[in-house]
């Protein structure tokens, strides 16, 4: 029964793959060809979207928050989106604000992670299942992870365990994030939607180049990576 249930789940998960390829290839392009986004002039391609969009619909591990189906490729694609800008965001407000991180401390919060979800394959699956994060990028997050904490201390100096300075340091980067997303030149190609520095989300075009943001509204704080959250709220044993 594990056997066939597994066989039917790889089956929807490769469907699912072919589909986030056919609806990456079967558009006009609107933009400049092969680009998805470009972010103060920094491109990526629709092959590179291509690739991690069809990683994460493959692995099988993406799921829809409210349904727990299979994420549909459409919100693949907008939701891996959503994650490399917010990535490339961050990226540039760390060079603001003189902040960065090694491969050395990488590392070691990767090992952490590892030991507190169980293992790699978990760690990986608990980024893409709650935070559709492809299993190759999961290294790049918890990258961005430490970033953000850095650029925190960075903003609001004080006690790394003070719940208050904790609260104000969360908002800070919620507020800069926004800030330097709007001075980013953010512009996503029309076929994926349109993003949104409010929210951190990349929502589709509905008709007459209207969006409608998903899990998000006018003044919510973006969907920034979280520090020390791997994939939850508390990185456990068992289920990031």
């Amino acid at each position: 029964m594990r056997g066939s249930t597994r066989t039917g789940r790889a089956a929807r998960a490769a469907t699912l793959a072919a589909a986030a390829a056919l609806a990456l290839g079967g558009c006009a392009v609107l933009e400049e060809a092969g680009t998805a986004v470009t972010v103060a002039g920094d491109r990526v391609s629709t092959e590179r979207l291509q690739d991690l969009t069809q990683e994460l619909v493959g692995s099988g591990w993406a799921v829809d928050p409210q349904t727990q189906q299979p994420l549909a490729p459409g919100d693949a694609q907008r939701t891996v989106l959503g994650v490399v800008v917010t990535s490339r965001v961050l990226e540039r407000l760390a060079a603001e604000e003189g902040v960065s991180v090694s491969d050395g401390q990488v590392d070691a919060r990767w090992a952490e992670y590892v030991e507190a979800t169980g293992g790699e394959e978990a760690l990986r699956q608990g980024l893409a299942s709650q935070r559709g994060v492809p299993p190759s990028y999961a290294r790049d997050y918890v990258r961005d992870l430490l970033l953000a904490e850095e650029v925190q201390r960075a903003l609001v100096p004080g006690d790394d365990a003070d719940p208050a300075v904790q609260q104000e340091r969360a908002q800070a980067l919620s507020e800069r994030l926004v800030q330097v997303g709007q001075e980013a030149d953010v512009e996503v190609n029309p076929r994926y939607g349109t993003w949104s520095p409010t929210t951190g989300q990349v929502a589709p075009l509905v008709s007459a180049g209207l969006a409608v943001p998903e899990g998000g509204a006018p003044g919510q704080a973006p969907a920034a990576p979280a520090p020390q959250d791997p994939g939850g709220e508390q990185p456990a044993p068992e289920q990031p």
